[in-house]
C-alpha cells in the first residue's frame, strides 16, 4: 500500500482525511480511541469554528465521522515495531504485517507514570490519568489528584464536581488554595488495596501516612509515544522527533506530525495542518 497512518488523534484523522481525498492506498492504526488527547479535553475555545467552545469528545467524534463517511479503514491495534527494508517498511501490529512505501508517525504522547507501587496494579481499578473519562465512576467517593500546573487545576475543577478532592503536592510547592480542595504535602510511596484502590501511602517528610481514598488521578504530563520506531529516527533532547521543513525525519520517507513532532505547537489547529501537510509530502513522491 501507500501509506501507514499510526495514530487518530488531530494529525492522525487529519491525514486520514486528505489522504482519502487523494485516492491513496492506506490504513490508519490506532491502539487505543480515535481523537488521542481530544478525549481528555473538557472544553476546547480556540479550535476556529466554535464560537461557544466544543468538548474534545465531541470535537474527536467529529474527526473520526469525517473520516469514516470517506470510508477511512482503521485498525484499532497498537504498532509493536516498524522496519525498513529496501524501499518498503515492515509494520509488525500483532499478528499482522503490513508493507508501505511510506510512514506517517501521528502517535501523539502519553501519560507519564510516577512508577510507584501500585501504580500499574491498579490502574483502570482506582488509578487514573484522565479526569474527563473516569470522573463520574467516582461520584460521592474520595479521590487524592497527583501533579502540579496550570493543567491540574481544570482537572481538578471536573473532579470536584463529582468527588471529595485531596490534591497531593511536593513539599515547598507553593499554590493557591482552592475551595473545597484538601492539599496535602509530600510524595507518594504506595497505592495500596485488594481488588481495587483503598489507599494512599504518603511521605510527608516527618514520616509516612496512609489516607483512605477510593482513587487515584495522575497528572504527571505526558511524553513522546513511539517506542515501535527504527533506532535510525533521530529525536531531540525532550524525545521528540526531529524533522525537516517537510515533516520527514531522518529515515527517509517516514514523515512525523502532531505532538510527536520535535518544535510542534501543540495545539490541535497545528496537528490538524502537520496531518495535511505530511500527506501533501507523500503524495509528491507517489
Amino acid at each position: 500500500m501507500d501509506l501507514v497512518i499510526v495514530g487518530s488523534g488531530p494529525a492522525g484523522l487529519s491525514a486520514a482525511i486528505f489522504a482519502a481525498r487523494a485516492g491513496m492506498s492506506f490504513i490508519v492504526l490506532e491502539k487505543m480511541t480515535p481523537g488521542g488527547k481530544l478525549v481528555w479535553i473538557e472544553k476546547i475555545e480556540n479550535y476556529p469554528g466554535f464560537p461557544g467552545g466544543i468538548s474534545g469528545p465531541e470535537l474527536a467524534e467529529k474527526f473520526y465521522l469525517q473520516a469514516s463517511q470517506l470510508n477511512v479503514n482503521f485498525v484499532f491495534q497498537g504498532v509493536d515495531k516498524i522496519e525498513k527494508k529496501d524501499d518498503l517498511f515492515m509494520i509488525f501490529s500483532g499478528n499482522n504485517i503490513y508493507e508501505a512505501k511510506y510512514i506517517i508517525v501521528a502517535s501523539g504522547s502519553i501519560p507519564k507514570k510516577l512508577d510507584v507501587k501500585g501504580e500499574e496494579e491498579f490502574l483502570g481499578k482506582g488509578v487514573s490519568y484522565c479526569a474527563i473519562c473516569d470522573a463520574p465512576f467516582f461520584k460521592n467517593k474520595k479521590v487524592f489528584v497527583i501533579g502540579e500546573g496550570r493543567h491540574v487545576l481544570s482537572e481538578i475543577k471536573l473532579l470536584k464536581k463529582f468527588s471529595s478532592v485531596t490534591w497531593l503536592v511536593r513539599q515547598g510547592s507553593t499554590i493557591k488554595d482552592m475551595e473545597g480542595v484538601d492539599v496535602v504535602k509530600g510524595s507518594p510511596v504506595e497505592i495500596c488495596g485488594k481488588e481495587k484502590v483503598e489507599s494512599i501511602i504518603v511521605d510527608t517528610g516527618s514520616g509516612t501516612k496512609e489516607f483512605q481514598t477510593d482513587g487515584v488521578f495522575i497528572f504527571a504530563g505526558f511524553k513522546p509515544s513511539f517506542e515501535f520506531l527504527p533506532g535510525e529516527v533521530l529525536v531531540d533532547s525532550a524525545g521528540y522527533i526531529k524533522t525537516d521543513s517537510n515533516l520527514e525525519s531522518s529515515v527517509r520517507g517516514l514523515y512525523a506530525c502532531g505532538d510527536i513532532r520535535s518544535g510542534s505547537l501543540k495545539q490541535i489547529i497545528a496537528a490538524t495542518f502537520d496531518g495535511a501537510f505530511a500527506v501533501n509530502q507523500v503524495r509528491k513522491h507517489l
